[in-house]
């Protein structure tokens, strides 16, 4: 085999191409470089609040705390229960005009959310919240007691996934924005925590449209009316099998680039009352849901729920009456809440909204809640990234069969450090 060497020429201009290649590349790193460093040192004119990073282990579970301190303050020229916020106002043939002040800080918010590798394409996570509502008794507010609000793990892989543990209901998921520890809470704002297994399924189409479906298996139980028979048991434990809950939500794509949420929700369980020795009555819980989110424009925002069921008193429905221990019957009712949301800009944002809630008149006793009426305005603005305060008015009116209706004018203000 012959070897013929390549002219001088073609190999010097072999080398000069690619040496210009190299020097060109070299010019454009060094350039990129030079840009990176020059937009380091760029001050923001707003700067963000600072990250919280997760802490991490090496085998790839992480943990990040969250939360916030908040100290309300609030005037009402009537007594209310329950004096740091308001469930519902009474008679003012009882209690007539009768002010309080209220200062507390028991609304703070401690939390941790961990998170874990991934396996085979399914994430994991958990999560603890805590705040200082605590179910007992309070004699010094200054002594709040610690109160569970979550604490539930949750796998996802694709669109489905499977939670277990407690948190939000799955019916009525929204709340009212406002500055109080129980937004609407027994004046048309349904739906509680409680312990539960639930499956979702998100099937998205593109971007923006999807449709989620949600079911869940949650513990019978609330926060009033527990044990009428006072068994030593709690009515919906008796029952022997948990309450069912669902619902199916649409997003589609809304105004400026916003989305539109529309779900429908409902839920099905009982409670067994032995209102005698071998004299039991099973009675039914049931709610039928439709929960909304609507852009009205960039910084308009329309939101609201509408509710009607029977037996609500576990999720704050019918004004905290579930069923009529005189005639022995389930209370019905049905109300809404509806809110309309302005962010201003960065720093201001501004909600008015109303709700109402409507028990049948006739499933109840004279001097029993007929209906219970919650309007408010609010304007928040954010001082520092990590700090807000706010001010708020409201005007609740508790209407009392056969007897005087309760109001009150209420002016909350608040602080609020989040990190």
């Amino acid at each position: 085999m012959m070897i013929f060497p390549l002219p001088q020429h073609v190999m010097a201009g072999a080398d000069n191409e690619t040496l210009k290649a190299r020097i060109e590349m070299l010019e454009k790193e060094l350039d990129e470089l030079k840009a990176s460093l020059t937009e380091k040192t760029v001050t923001p004119q707003n700067p963000a609040a600072p990250a919280q990073e997760a802490l991490k282990s090496s085998d790839g579970f992480s943990i990040k705390s969250y939360g916030y301190i908040k100290l309300d303050a609030s005037y009402n020229d009537s007594r209310t229960v329950s004096g740091n916020y308001v469930l519902y106002v009474p008679s003012e043939g009882t209690v007539k005009n009768d002010n309080t002040f209220n200062i507390t800080a028991r609304q703070s918010r401690l939390g941790l959310d961990i998170g874990a590798p991934q396996y085979k394409g399914w994430v994991t996570k958990a999560k603890v919240e805590a705040d200082f509502y605590g179910d007992g008794p309070v004699a010094h507010e200054n002594k709040a007691e610690l109160m569970l609000r979550h604490a539930f793990l949750e796998t996802a892989k694709g669109g489905l996934s499977f939670l277990a543990g407690q948190t939000w209901d799955v019916i009525s998921p929204l709340n009212p924005n406002s500055l109080s520890y129980v937004p609407g809470f027994t004046s048309g704002n349904t739906g509680y925590r409680r312990p539960q297994i639930r499956v979702s399924y998100n099937n998205t189409f593109d971007d923006v449209t999807g449709i989620l479906t949600q079911f869940a298996l949650s513990r019978t139980t609330g926060t009033t009316g527990e044990d009428l028979d006072a068994g030593g048991q709690n009515d919906g434990d008796d029952a022997g099998f948990p309450t069912i809950q669902a619902r199916v939500a649409l997003t589609t794509k809304g105004l400026a680039g916003k989305k539109n949420v529309i779900g429908i929700s409902g839920h099905y369980g009982q409670e067994e009352v032995e209102w005698t020795i071998g004299d039991k009555t099973d009675y039914d819980s049931w709610s039928g849901n439709i929960d909304f989110v609507i852009p009205l424009s960039e910084r308009f925002t329309l939101s609201g729920e509408v509710f009607t069921g029977k037996n609500l008193d576990d999720y704050f429905g019918g004004i905290l009456q579930g069923i009529n221990t005189t005639t022995r019957n389930e209370i019905s009712s049905y109300g809404m809440w509806s809110q309309i949301s302005f962010i201003f800009n960065k720093k201001w944002q501004y909600t008015a909204g109303f709700s109402f809630d409507n028990p049948d008149t006739d499933d109840l006793n004279n001097g029993a809640r007929d209906k219970n009426s919650f309007y408010f305005v609010n304007a928040m603005f954010k001082v520092l990234p990590m700090l807000t305060i706010g001010i708020e008015y409201d005007y609740y009116k508790t209407e009392y069969k056969g007897m005087a209706d309760g109001t009150v004018n209420r002016l909350q203000t608040s602080a609020i450090f989040t990190w």
